[in-house]
């Protein structure tokens, strides 16, 4: 009997984390990746009020135009749409790339605006990346965590290697002896 509660609360438990999951956390992503461009947008303004690039500096417009696009259909952007019209849009429906009319935009005005254009426009699709790759509950899930994982383990090797250390010996003295050359 015992082990059948265990077993529904076991269940009840994964239920609510795959809720959790596949609910509750893409929709905190959204939030998160809109605010990001709320503040990523207000500072660009910031920049225009100080006077570091006009208001009506064509990359200024891109920029601004482009975050609050983000801001406004961030809940519908995902990575299956960006594979989507990364891969099976015909470029000629496209008449100029967007980096290349920001380029065109950018190449007149001075340098210290030009690289001020360029952290925004960087950092702007920093925010887009991670929000496709973190707002899919199958990436988070098939990649991200594994990554992470990888990753920590890489830094933390020597650490694993000293605690395992007992039972790699083990493994380490049947693998010789049944290798060994005789």
């Amino acid at each position: 009997m015992m082990n059948e509660i265990i077993g529904l609360f076991s269940l009840a438990t994964i239920l609510i984390l795959l809720g959790l999951i596949l609910w509750l956390f893409p929709d905190y992503y959204i939030d998160s990746f809109r605010q990001k461009m709320f503040i990523l947008r207000d500072q660009l303004f910031d920049d225009a009020r100080n006077g570091k690039i006009g208001f009506n500096d064509p990359s200024y417009m891109m920029l601004r135009s482009s975050m609050n696009g983000f801001i406004q259909f961030g809940h519908k952007l995902n990575i299956w749409q960006a594979i989507f019209l990364t891969f099976f849009v015909k470029k000629a429906k496209i008449p100029t790339t967007f980096s290349n009319k920001l380029e065109e935009t950018v190449a007149k005005n001075t340098e210290t605006q030009k690289q001020l254009i360029k952290s925004y426009y960087v950092k702007m699709n920093y925010h887009v990346i991670r929000h496709l790759i973190m707002s899919s509950p199958v990436l988070v899930i098939t990649v991200v965590v594994p990554l992470v994982s990888f990753i920590f383990l890489r830094m933390n090797l020597e650490k694993f290697m000293k605690c395992s250390r007992n039972y790699l010996d083990k493994i380490n003295a049947t693998a010789y002896a049944h290798g060994k050359l005789e």
